[in-house]
């Protein structure tokens, strides 16, 4: 049996036949609905990594209480308009600060950054985005809006004059992307740097696609749960 008929048959098996809000994951393409329990993600996230050779669409929902996430949406006439690629390491910086000051200094930052290969182009406009995420820092989903006031506010980092921080700063994200998954016909995101942990930084090159995916996932860390200290 293929691998993909593996991850196939796991997730028919999982179906959420009554598509209601117990789904915890969901696929775009074939409009599917899943329900994998947290005794069964170690399973699961192992078949989903031996099947991403082929075309994935496997989305996450993401639960109350979660690592943060963080979605930057662009959109340009052309490429030389385009400012984030030389701030994203300014924008990485701002929000450790922000996350430090709100539940403190001795946290775990790690931040990994994820971006497609090329933007691409959608009614002669260039779509492009960067994804954020701090897959140590677990928090309820309250305390995201917080962190986004905190982040615009007073913010000076160049986003290109056709980019209003409100509207490229996604206010919530329901659901999520697992690792190399995408909307159908996009390319996937991968990992292009990791910041706050140059020790992984280091080792994630050479770390197998299943452990990657299991540092990604926005279901497995409960049990990392913080709070804010004021």
């Amino acid at each position: 049996m293929s691998d993909d008929t593996k991850l196939r048959n796991f997730l028919t098996t999982h179906a959420n036949e009554e598509r209601n809000a117990l789904s915890t994951h969901i696929s775009v393409s074939n409009f599917g609905r899943y329900i994998i329990n947290s005794s069964e993600l170690e399973e699961f996230n192992k078949l989903y990594s031996t099947a991403t050779e082929n075309t994935i669409d496997i989305a996450e929902v993401v639960p109350n209480e979660a690592p943060i996430v963080i979605d930057f949406s662009f959109s340009f006439k052309n490429e030389s308009d385009i400012k984030h690629n030389a701030n994203i390491t300014k924008i990485v910086s701002r929000f450790t600060s922000i996350l430090a000051d709100m539940f403190g200094d001795d946290k775990n930052y790690t931040c990994v950054v994820t971006k497609r290969r090329k933007p691409y182009r959608l009614k002669n406009i260039l779509h492009d985005g960067v994804h954020l995420q701090f897959p140590y820092i677990v928090c309820e989903k309250q305390h995201l809006v917080l962190l986004r006031q905190n982040f615009i506010a007073d913010c000076d980092i160049d986003f290109g004059k056709e980019n209003e921080l409100e509207q490229i700063y996604d206010k919530m994200t329901p659901t999520w992307y697992m690792y190399l998954s995408s909307k159908p016909n996009r390319e996937p995101y991968k990992i292009i740097k990791i910041y706050n942990n140059e020790d992984l930084q280091r080792k994630y090159q050479y770390m197998n696609l299943y452990e990657i995916i299991d540092m990604m996932s926005v279901r497995n860390k409960s049990h990392l749960l913080i709070h804010p200290i004021q």
